[in-house]
């Protein structure tokens, strides 16, 4: 509990819900400095022993945050050191809400099922979030007025790599309006497999990128940014796999591809076109192993961005929780998604030990730096990636 500072409320309920389980609450929302976020801070801490294997317990609440009243929405707690359950958030300053504890399967086949839950508080409870912690500048500019001139895709062939000895094409986003101008610079988003993101697309379709930044920038949904998709190669796998991961006995080279990315890629790109060098107005994303690579890179380079878009990561290869689990948290804020369908559910399982891990320490609270996401009915593919796109970006930067 030492997680907040401050003064702050708490309240102990004392119940029996079976007859073998006593359980406690603490609750306590505070008010103090954060570094980022109109967020208030929220905090559960809930001692139940009576769960078995593939029982979590959530929270369930009557504001959007924490589900909207809907079962399938629940907010998961993080089991900590069993049987103790918690969960550190941001939530809306200033909100009155009310929640309750559930028991649910955790399956992922059983989540979306709006009939998988047992409350196991006895009524619900009440609270209030406090203020917000002054707002600092903002990092990403506000949208300015409707442009002019239309995006356009430029791509560069055959930008060699010293690290890995190969050479791919990196295909450049400009927004609307960014011949206006010759001065203003412009947030940038990296993207890995590049030739996946504009059309025509590749071989799995296409996530139909300037489609979805043309349509949420003019109408004022994101800001104006350029976007960078870096294409893979025939080694893939290996390039977007951490070097203490292995595939087929082969240790991945993660580590030389972000080299690539953050000494040769950005370089390059920056001495072509008007787009920041600040980390707070770089973005790194990518789906699969491209979300793995985007979360290594986050983690081993944060110098480099502050912003990390991990839809459906291929958190499978676990080697990566660990140093999430033990090492200092670093200054970068999460979006990690999954969907529940397909072989092994799209990585569900995986990606919540991912949210579960990150919680551990005191840096990562869900709602402000991190955000966690379940698309039921989405599988492992570019369709699916296409549709959370646009409102990964926009959750990612708190808009």
């Amino acid at each position: 509990m030492n997680r907040f500072l401050g003064t702050c409320l708490r309240g102990v309920l004392l119940g029996r819900v079976s007859r073998t389980a006593l359980w406690a609450l603490w609750l306590w929302l505070v008010s103090i400095p954060l570094a980022a976020g109109p967020t208030a801070p929220f905090g559960l801490e809930l001692q139940f022993p009576d769960t078995r294997w593939g029982q979590s317990i959530f929270v369930l609440g009557d504001i959007p945050e924490l589900g909207g009243g809907r079962m399938e929405r629940a907010v998961k707690l993080e089991p900590t050191e069993y049987p103790v359950w918690k969960l550190a958030m941001g939530l809306p300053p200033r909100t009155a809400f009310s929640y309750r504890f559930v028991l649910r399967d955790d399956a992922p086949e059983k989540l979306s099922d709006p009939a998988n839950g047992q409350y196991v508080s006895p009524s619900a409870l009440r609270a209030r979030t406090g203020d917000a912690p002054p707002a600092a500048p903002p990092a990403w500019p506000p949208s300015p007025a409707r442009p002019a001139s239309p995006s356009r895709l430029v791509t560069h062939e055959g930008l060699a790599c010293e690290t890995l000895g190969n050479s791919r094409s990196v295909r450049v986003y400009l927004p609307p309006g960014y011949d206006d101008s010759s001065t203003l610079r412009y947030p940038v988003l990296y993207m890995h497999d590049g030739q996946n993101l504009f059309r025509p697309g590749g071989p799995f379709g296409c996530w139909d990128v300037e489609m979805t930044l043309d349509r949420m920038i003019l109408a004022g949904e994101l800001p104006p940014l350029v976007c960078v998709g870096i294409d893979n190669t025939p080694a893939r796998m290996i390039e977007y796999v951490p070097p203490y991961s292995a595939i087929d006995g082969q240790a991945g080279v993660a580590d030389r591809y972000c080299q690539f990315l953050v000494e040769q890629v950005a370089p390059f790109v920056e001495a072509r076109y008007r787009v920041s060098r600040d980390r707070r107005q770089r973005i790194v994303g990518g789906s699969s192993l491209g979300g793995l690579v985007s979360a290594y890179l986050g983690w081993h380079h944060p110098a480099f961005a502050s912003r990390l878009l991990c839809l459906s990561p291929s958190f499978q290869l676990g080697e990566i929780l660990a140093h999430f689990e033990n090492q200092p948290a670093r200054d970068v804020t999460f979006y990690l998604d999954s969907g529940d369908q397909g072989r092994s559910h799209d990585g569900l399982a995986a990606t919540f030990h991912a949210r579960d891990a990150l919680l551990k320490g005191d840096k990562y609270r869900l709602g402000e730096n991190l955000f966690h996401r379940i698309a039921y009915g989405h599988g492992h593919n570019e369709p699916a990636w296409r549709a959370r796109f646009g409102q990964a970006l926009r959750t990612v930067l708190g808009r």
